[in-house]
């Protein structure tokens, strides 16, 4: 069919970030991502937090379990921090999740090897393929609204002012390694 496709996009440079930014900052009504670890870089975080003052829905599907303690704490942080301007984070309940992909304004949508993580984005050897068409675009809607289905909201929770100075210290100081 010649209205679907794909086409691979790997790292070199920063082509990742930059796609990613790009989608994101083009999107005009929703994105949904699923990603298991969490961890932006700032021009990714920027962009979902414009993207949110914009009007664009978000929604994030992350673990409900994690697999690393301390990078989840990291990726509840920012999702939490991202919550707060309306992004929808749903954790699969009692479940890890290790998906990878993301879909944008029901246009197009990526699915790949990248985490949302600074690691993924500049010093794994990750790649990721560029997909759209209407029949994957509903696959991956099917397959999100299955893990919404499977997940537990979770809420904006207001950090006292000492604990977010300390966690957000923290987790961009480690968040290269993470």
């Amino acid at each position: 069919d010649s209205d679907e496709g794909t086409f691979n996009i790997s790292i070199k440079d920063k082509i990742l970030e930059q796609s990613l930014v790009f989608w994101i900052n083009n999107s005009t009504t929703e994105i949904k991502l699923v990603t298991p670890y969490f961890i932006p870089t700032f021009n990714i975080y920027t962009a979902l937090k414009n993207a949110l003052k914009r009007g664009v829905k978000i929604e994030m599907y992350i673990p409900g379990k994690p697999d690393k303690k301390f990078t989840y704490k990291a990726s509840i942080f920012y999702s939490n921090s991202l919550s707060r301007y309306g992004m929808k984070v749903y954790a699969l309940n009692n479940t890890f999740l290790h998906a990878k992909f993301a879909t944008f304004d029901n246009n197009y949508a990526y699915i790949g090897t990248n985490n949302l993580d600074m690691r993924s984005f500049y010093s794994n050897q990750e790649g990721i393929n560029l997909l759209y068409g209407d029949a994957v675009i509903k696959q991956l809607n099917n397959i999100t609204d299955f893990y919404k289905e499977l997940s537990i909201e979770r809420k904006y929770k207001k950090y006292n002012k000492i604990r977010k100075i300390y966690s957000k210290f923290i987790f961009k100081l480690f968040s290269p390694l993470m």
